[in-house]
């Protein structure tokens, strides 16, 4: 599995997000957000600006498209594994050798395949036209990357109006 880190233990304020689209098989979980990103500075840009919006969430890091979508397939392939889906996934473009776009279509498919409805895909690329064409291969909104801010102004202005997206169950 990706790193993850845990912020508070306080209620999110999206508490008990599922992608399930029938009956939520895990109840009152923290927001599960995954970036799949191969810089570390950029994962620090994401765990800041959920840290200064949520009170509680857990954050999976993925340095390769490859690792994110292991894990993603084994979380699907067993129900016990739906509490380790993602709600939203933040996107780079260029992940290694992989592209977000590709990779976009891929976690679409693979939720296609089980019956749920994916994640909220956001398009995180410092090249504009680069998080356009996650948006164009099926992602839902665009947050411009700059690792050199403390919080991201656009992460930080989405979740608020993402909750009632996010809330899936």
């Amino acid at each position: 599995m990706g790193k993850l880190d845990q912020a508070g233990a306080a209620s999110a304020p999206f508490g008990g997000c599922l992608v399930s689209m029938g009956e939520s098989p895990v109840a009152d979980r923290k927001p599960v957000f995954w970036i799949v990103d191969d810089v570390a500075s950029c994962h620090e840009l994401v765990r800041r600006s959920l840290a200064a919006v949520l009170s509680s969430c857990e954050l999976h890091h993925y340095f390769e498209a490859s690792e994110a979508l292991v894990e993603l397939k084994a979380c699907l392939s067993d129900p016990s594994g739906y509490g380790w889906l993602p709600d939203l996934i933040f996107m780079d473009f260029y992940i290694g050798e992989a592209r977000g776009d590709e990779m976009t279509r891929r976690v679409r498919a693979l939720f296609r395949a089980a019956g749920l409805r994916g994640p909220w895909i956001v398009g995180h690329s410092s090249v504009a036209r680069c998080s356009e064409r996650i948006v164009e291969a099926g992602g839902d909104s665009v947050a411009r990357k700059n690792p050199r801010l403390d919080v991201s102004p656009d992460i930080r202005a989405m979740l608020p109006d993402r909750a009632a997206a996010l809330r899936f169950a």
